[in-house]
């Protein structure tokens, strides 16, 4: 990769702290994956959270549930980015399997809730970028929603490719949250392609005709993932040939702390010198360039 395209821009420092926010709705968006908004007096969200950052949920404790660690998730939209004036508000997209899950699927209206953040690095992003390719799995596409608004907003050219088992798990409609498909600029500068588990569509072999197109009939600036390990393999072996494009995957991890204290999060990478080294998934990323991931599995 191209180091001049691996520098990070300096942002303001931003303190890690708890926030109490309440429950504004928790609703499903399919069988498996719920839409959770919260919201906090007088704390602007907006403008000290970057796309990539996740937070530490409270999950909160029931009669049957009681959950011990709090549970990292990407932030999935803020709301100034739907096109309103409520900074206060901040969104998070999951998929209601484990204890912690089950347990945030029971928050109902006005509760309270705790969260700790905001937590990571961001996504190497500029606005002067032409065109930008992002390649989504399942809810993985929660951590990519607020990059492909802020594309959207500089009117950058965007390829999207989603990924998921089926049709109903594909949550399209939550991705292109809060982008008019009918205008114009939409019509002519967003690609959004589709593949699906049940049909054979988001096998690896289309997935690599796919991508290597777009990346061949394209001048592509940077390109995104997250949500796969399998397609994270692929970008590699792929982008081999492109140096030059600025590639970022967005990893999921289990983790404890949430700040690099406990070190539960830790993977290999390959460093410049072709070393390999431990770094941290919540401290050192979740963010980091495509071709620098050592460990699969």
């Amino acid at each position: 990769m191209n180091k001049a395209i691996k520098i990070t821009e300096v942002s303001p420092i931003i303190k890690v702290r708890s926030y109490r926010c309440h429950v504004t709705q928790n609703k499903w968006v399919n069988s498996r994956y719920k839409h959770l908004c919260l919201t906090s007096e007088n704390i602007d969200f907006a403008s000290m959270t970057q796309a990539g950052q996740f937070y530490q949920l409270k999950c909160p404790q029931t009669n049957d549930l009681n959950p011990f660690l709090l549970r990292p998730m990407s932030v999935y939209s803020l709301g100034a980015s739907q096109n309103n004036q409520d900074k206060n508000q901040i969104e998070f997209l999951y998929n209601v399997m484990g204890l912690g899950t089950q347990a945030l699927s029971s928050l109902v209206i006005d509760a309270p809730m705790d969260i700790v953040g905001p937590l990571g690095n961001s996504f190497y992003f500029k606005p002067s970028f032409k065109k930008i390719l992002l390649i989504v799995r399942g809810v993985g596409l929660a951590t990519l929603a607020p990059l492909l608004k802020q594309a959207y907003q500089h009117n950058i050219g965007i390829n999207v490719i989603m990924s998921a088992r089926h049709q109903d798990d594909l949550m399209q409609d939550q991705f292109l949250q809060g982008i008019d498909l009918n205008e114009s600029y939409a019509k002519m500068h967003l690609n959004v392609h589709c593949l699906y588990d049940s049909d054979g569509s988001s096998s690896m072999e289309t997935l690599e005709t796919l991508v290597s197109h777009i990346l061949k009939t394209n001048t592509i600036d940077a390109l995104y993932t997250c949500g796969s390990e399998r397609i994270l393999m692929l970008l590699q072996k792929l982008l081999i040939n492109y140096p030059d494009i600025c590639a970022e995957v967005a990893l999921e991890q289990r983790m404890a702390c949430g700040m690099g204290v406990c070190l539960s999060c830790v993977k290999l990478f390959r460093t410049q010198d072709g070393e390999t080294k431990f770094r941290r998934i919540c401290r050192d990323g979740p963010i980091f360039p495509i071709s620098e991931v050592a460990y699969f599995g």
